[in-house]
């Protein structure tokens, strides 16, 4: 069984390099990035293009979720699926995204719920409707990388919209 501090944690394991000013984790460039500029850029986006923006964010969250998703596979191999699951929420609980947790996760009927509360978009955020399109397409990214399938996610609760979280919902895409 891997101990807590044995387990995959951006904040214990990223590295800076002071000659190239990267951070590196699980060999991948990082960037730490103020919560309220990421904020400003979703509402900036949104009112320049209105709903447009959304698919936008969407597809943009979808390829994160891609490389994210090959990033965490090594991991699949290494232990149960439901400590994976676990291990999964705390790695981007230790990013600040919020407090993350996979809820539910089914590898054979394709399904997972995430719950993300005090979500870094919807943080102090008020909308009449759900407004984590980011994140709804990179946990579909991710959820389709690691259950090897066609699936959709959804933001189903909104803390912007007054939601005690934010809820994606990953269900098998229907032909």
């Amino acid at each position: 069984m891997i101990e807590k501090k044995d387990k995959p944690s951006f904040l214990r394991d990223a590295t800076l390099s002071e000659e190239t000013g990267e951070i590196r984790w699980r060999n991948t460039d990082m960037v730490v990035f103020h919560g309220i500029a990421l904020r400003t850029i979703f509402k900036a986006n949104r009112e320049l293009l209105g709903s447009g923006a959304d698919p936008i964010w969407y597809e943009a969250g979808r390829k994160v979720g891609l490389a994210d998703g090959e990033l965490l596979l090594p991991l699949k191999e290494e232990i149960p699926w439901v400590q994976f699951m676990q291990t999964i929420g705390e790695i981007f609980t230790s990013m600040g995204w919020g407090v993350c947790k996979v809820v539910l996760s089914d590898p054979d009927k394709k399904e997972a719920i995430v719950h993300i509360k005090n979500c870094a978009i919807s943080r102090g955020e008020i909308s009449d409707t759900a407004i984590c399109y980011y994140l709804a397409g990179a946990v579909e990214g991710i959820f389709r990388v690691l259950l090897n399938a066609d699936v959709v996610c959804r933001e189903t609760k909104c803390q912007a919209k007054g939601d005690p979280y934010c809820e994606f919902h990953v269900t098998r895409k229907l032909s």
